[in-house]
């Protein structure tokens, strides 16, 4: 019986040892708790609204237990998280609306910090001539608007040209189309700031009934 016992003594002591052995291991290959914050991969940034975009924390040790990295936005009107998870070294955000937000990455449970300026701002629409009609019919002897206005883009000088591809037939004044006699041609309106932008417009002349 005392042979059985000591066996058994010694038997756990032996698991006792092992499983030390083995929890010492595991500690050792943990990743350690970052100790510092050293950058964001932007101190500012800009974005355009409906954007997605993503921001980086560098950290020491480099090979850190990204877990302990939290991350916040100071208004999430403005930007948003793409997904639930509020920690990592990376982070993917949505741009929701035009406005100016911080998103900070912290180490959990300390006041180190490091923090990145977002701007948000309306998406440009492309510049491009707008007309009510493509096709205009136009009265002999009338003259008829012909509503052509430059939109979108950033250009200051927004005014257009008309090329009339048969002056015969029609003449245009300040955006008006005159009507000399019967038939068919068309016109071709440029941006003065981007001649590339430009808008046909086909004309025809018809006896006023």
């Amino acid at each position: 019986m005392k042979v059985i016992k000591k066996n058994l003594v010694f038997l756990l002591a032996v698991i006792l040892i092992f499983s030390t052995i083995v929890t010492g291991k595991v500690y050792a290959d943990d990743d350690p708790k970052p100790t510092k914050i050293t950058k964001l991969n932007y101190s500012k940034r800009t974005v355009k609204k409906g954007n997605d975009f993503e921001i980086k924390a560098y950290t020491k040790p480099w090979d850190c237990d990204d877990d302990y990295l939290v991350w916040t936005i100071k208004n999430q009107d403005i930007v948003k998280f793409e997904d639930s998870d509020h920690t990592g070294d990376d982070m993917d955000f949505v741009a929701l609306k035009k406005g100016t937000t911080t998103i900070t990455c912290t180490i959990k449970g300390t006041n180190i910090s490091k923090s990145c300026t977002v701007t948000v701002k309306n998406k440009k629409k492309k510049a491009k001539i707008v007309v009510d009609d493509t096709h205009m019919d136009v009265d002999k002897g009338e003259w008829d608007d012909i509503e052509a206005r430059l939109t979108g883009g950033s250009y200051k000088n927004r005014k257009l040209t008309y090329k009339v591809h048969n002056k015969k037939i029609i003449k245009v004044k300040r955006g008006k189309v005159y009507g000399k006699r019967v038939g068919r041609t068309k016109i071709t309106i440029r941006a003065k700031a981007n001649k590339k932008i430009k808008k046909v417009v086909y004309v025809r002349v018809e006896n006023d009934d």
